[in-house]
């Protein structure tokens, strides 16, 4: 046998002889069955008892019970007895790959008997390894089974002569065999039967020191075992409860829910793990996790076994985060509505601490009234106002808190808050602060005495701190909101305003779009009569037109209307109620008028009027939103009345300085003509003859006459296009002839420069168009004098040219040509390129302005190209028939919006 040897081999004996072999057999087996080593559950001890009496019995030298590995693969010696020595040998180990034959023939085989062991191919593989140095060579194995399975063997080695093993030998050493078996059953029994007495120790000092609750009941649901944390989760002796239903520990809102979970159980449905309240002594709900299972026998239930672990701080904590998380959605999702949404987070307070009474007290910024919202009985679960005579939350106990600004906690027997302490309360009531300030206060009412703890403390601050910021961006959300509606009707105001400066149709809008911004049912427009000491109705919106001129004949005086006259005086707008008296006073016992606005109408400081807004009937009141509105309202309509006015006075200034200007030009045309006249006379002699120093003198004398004359009529042409009174006279014109007229009338001009090349073109050549002829005339012949007048050689090209719907007219000179600076003015009044006192060039200023200007009454503009030394190209566009263009202005009417410089 082939291993690895742990022992010295030991030299062969004599086989004693004794007994007979079957008795002794019989006897050594009888021994063996009745020895309380075999039935011990100590392995080694009965398996030392078995090797020491089948080495006596068989008188053979050794006898060994070998155990296989896990793993099949190696057989180890689990005891070796030694009869020359009476000893047990140190354990030895045998590859099963040594001699596949030998292990082979123990999973096949009965007994192995070898009588020689190196002639038996069983064993003789083992020979040089195992056998020869141990002198063994006879060997008498048997398998050892268990269960059908092959666990090892017991082995008997003979040393000495080879010897012949009988059939009660063989008998033997296969009981043998047997009785190992028997012993390592009775040693899984032990070792199984510990296992179990440590299991339930383990499981007692798990079970009794647990901190969940451990328990199970029997199948109607009656307790039959709990653990000491009964007691210590609930407040409640675990004896008192032994054979009790478990329904009486559970918190009556989740009975329902614990009934059926425990029927599903019992009926065969596998359960998740559940969550319930349970009942503590003191009545609080403590939370639990539910983990169940069922013991049944033959689908019978014998019952239910379960843990539950306490989740309550988990479930404090899950309501801290969802109370606390929920605030700020919740006045979020319900916009305007303050009390559905403080409904909501009351709610979710009142289950998280928990308690049966949180109300929110609001301060008001402004006027510091107080408004309380309050949830639980006796407010059937709804956040209103609190009822009068309530009693909670109580007064002193919120002024103290606002006062503080911090968490103040009252029990309510020793407080006396009145209605409120009928029975034994606390009260916690925190502070909402914001970075405004202290803008209200958190109350929560517990009953019992228990009160509230830390935490429930720690919750109702955190749910404060929460609401405060929610309420106080609430409010910043409205305020915004509230600023964008009034800029919003305020810019429909001024768009409604500036749409017109007639002073009567201005008044109408104010009224029309004062009523539509306020949302009100009437306004109107009093402006007030200094001389008079009263108030005129001038516009209204809203009444019948019969009514409007039943007010109309009721002036206000000032007397009826001294006290919201002095609100005006120093607030601008004020807000009227019946029985105040108002400007328009007559109106609340006319109409029932339960509200109204009144907003001052200014000029600078001097009062003009008022503006009004009304609710019939007593329809409604006006908020802050509204007053905010009238207040805008105040400015713009005082605004737009003293530009209305001061736009009818312009007009009026201008109607008279038009007057003035038309007079005095006919005035001074008269004698001028006069003038003219007589001059001409002199320079004809019809007087007399002429020395040629008078005749110059003459000449001179009408040169600027002639210059006094054009001024004077450029003046009054200026004076008319002011007035608007430049209307179109459009007819057809022959260019041609137009053209031929204006040449001649303009050669006195050419001629005073013969060295100037004049040329007058037209293209085509017959051709006609529909405008106004003089004020085209005017047009050209002024850039035609401003071209000559800044020539001093070279040549003026005036070309005219119908190109298909438009009349082109280009004055072209080789003048002194114009600078940027200079361009952008020379279309202006009274402007010219050179303005000194020394100027080299005479005139007003008025030439190129009045063509601009007759320009733009045919809607076109002048382009004007220029260098400075090289001369100028004014270029005029105008429609080839007049009428066309004059029904609208579908075009730019000035010079800037050309793209060229601005003149005037």
């Amino acid at each position: 046998m082939s291993g690895r040897l742990t022992s010295s081999p030991y030299p062969p004996r004599a086989r004693r002889r004794g007994t007979p072999g079957a008795p002794r057999f019989d006897r050594a087996l009888l021994d063996l069955s009745m020895s309380p080593a075999l039935t011990s559950g100590d392995l080694g001890e009965a398996l030392r008892a078995i090797c020491g009496a089948a080495a006596r019995a068989l008188e053979v030298e050794r006898t060994g019970v070998w155990l296989f590995d896990d793993a099949h693969e190696h057989l180890r010696s689990a005891v070796l007895f030694d009869a020359s020595s009476d000893s047990f040998l140190p354990e030895i180990e045998i590859s099963a790959a040594a001699n596949p034959p030998y292990f082979a023939a123990l999973e096949q085989q009965r007994i192995i008997a070898a009588d020689d062991v190196y002639a038996d191919p069983r064993t003789a593989m083992f020979a040089d390894g195992y056998l020869r140095p141990h002198g063994i060579s006879s060997m008498l194995d048997a398998p050892v089974r268990l269960r059908g399975r092959l666990l090892g063997t017991i082995c008997h080695e003979h040393v000495g002569p080879a010897r012949t093993w009988g059939a009660e030998e063989q008998r033997f050493v296969a009981s043998l065999g047997d009785l190992v078996a028997l012993a390592l059953v009775a040693d899984e029994r032990a070792c199984a039967e510990l296992a179990l007495r440590e299991s339930e120790s383990r499981y007692r000092l798990l079970v009794d020191g647990a901190r969940d609750i451990v328990f199970e009941l029997d199948a109607q649901g009656a307790i039959t075992s709990v653990n000491p944390a009964f007691h210590a989760l609930l407040g409640r002796a675990p004896g008192d409860w032994l054979g009790r239903h478990f329904g009486a520990v559970i918190h009556r809102d989740d009975l329902p829910l614990a009934l059926d979970l425990f029927a599903r159980a019992v009926g065969g449905e596998s359960l998740p793990v559940f969550e319930l309240r349970l009942a503590h002594a003191s009545g609080d709900a403590v939370w639990l996790e539910f983990t169940i299972a069922i013991r049944s026998d033959a689908g019978r239930v014998l019952s239910v076994f379960g843990i539950g672990r306490d989740i309550t701080a988990r479930k404090r904590a899950e309501a801290r985060r969802r109370v606390v998380g929920a605030i700020a959605p919740a006045l979020a999702s319900h916009g305007d509505d303050l009390a559905r949404a403080l409904a909501a987070v009351h709610r979710d307070v009142a289950a998280a601490l928990p308690c049966s009474r949180v109300a929110t007290v609001l301060r008001d910024a402004e006027t510091g009234a107080l408004t309380t919202f309050a949830h639980g009985e006796p407010s059937a679960h709804a956040s209103a106002p609190a009822a009068d005579g309530d009693g909670f939350p109580p007064r002193e106990l919120v002024l103290q808190t606002l006062e503080r600004g911090d968490t103040t906690v009252f029990h309510a027997d020793v407080a006396g808050v009145g209605a409120v302490a009928a029975r034994p309360q606390t009260l916690a009531a925190t502070a909402l602060r914001s970075a405004a300030g202290t803008i209200g206060v958190l109350v929560a009412l517990r009953g019992g005495g228990g009160g509230f703890d830390a935490e429930q403390i720690e919750l109702c601050e955190a749910a404060a701190r929460e609401l405060a910021l929610a309420i106080a961006a609430a409010r910043r959300r409205r305020e915004e909101q509230d600023a964008a509606e009034v800029a919003a009707a305020l810019a429909r105001v001024g768009h409604e305003l500036i749409a017109s400066v007639d002073l009567p149709v201005l008044l109408q809008r104010l009224c029309r779009v004062t009523a539509e911004v306020l949302g009100c049912d009437v306004s109107h427009t009093f402006l007030r009569d200094d001389a008079e000491g009263s108030f005129e109705l001038v516009a209204a919106h809203g009444h019948e037109p019969q009514d409007v001129e039943a007010l109309r004949a009721v002036p206000v005086l000032d007397r009826d209307a001294r006290g919201i006259l002095e609100r005006l005086q120093r607030e601008h707008v004020a807000v009227a109620r019946a029985g105040e008296g108002s400007i328009a006073g007559h109106l609340w016992e006319a109409y029932g008028t339960g509200s109204a606005i009144v907003i001052g109408l200014w000029q600078g400081s001097r009062f003009v009027g008022t503006q009004t807004a009304a609710y019939l009937r007593g329809r409604g009141e006006f908020g802050s939103r509204q007053i905010q509105i009238a207040r805008g309202i105040a400015q713009l309509a005082s605004l737009a009345i003293a530009n209305a006015r001061l736009v009818r006075e312009l007009e009026t200034a201008s109607r008279v300085k038009s007057d003035f200007v038309a007079t005095m030009s006919h005035e001074l045309r008269t004698p001028l003509n006069v003038i003219l006249g007589y001059d001409d006379l002199l320079v004809q002699e019809d007087l007399g003859p002429l020395a040629p120093e008078q005749r110059e003198a003459l000449e001179r004398i009408r040169a600027s006459a002639m210059e006094l004359l054009e001024l004077i009529e450029a003046t009054l042409d200026l004076s008319r296009l002011e007035a608007g009174k430049a209307a179109l006279d459009v007819a057809e014109i022959d260019l041609a002839a137009w053209l031929a007229e204006i040449a001649d009338e303009t050669s006195s001009l050419c001629e005073r420069k013969p060295e100037i090349h004049v040329e007058w073109r037209l293209q085509p050549p017959g051709a006609r168009v529909r405008s106004d002829a003089v004020k085209l005339k005017v047009v050209l012949k002024n850039l035609f004098a401003n071209a000559i007048k800044f020539t001093h050689e070279g040549a003026v090209d005036v070309a005219v040219a119908v190109d298909g719907d438009v009349l082109e007219i280009v004055v072209r000179d080789t003048g002194i040509g114009m600078s940027s600076e200079v361009r952008a003015v020379i279309f202006e009044a009274f402007r010219q390129g050179d303005a000194s006192a020394t100027r080299r060039y005479g005139g007003v200023g008025l030439g190129l302005y009045i063509a601009s200007r007759l320009v733009d009454a045919l809607r076109r503009a002048i382009e004007v190209e220029s260098v400075p030394g090289l001369g100028s190209t004014f270029r005029v566009r105008v429609p080839a028939d007049a009428r066309a263009r004059h029904a609208g202005r579908g075009h730019p009417s000035s010079a800037t919006e050309q793209g060229r410089p601005a003149r005037a």
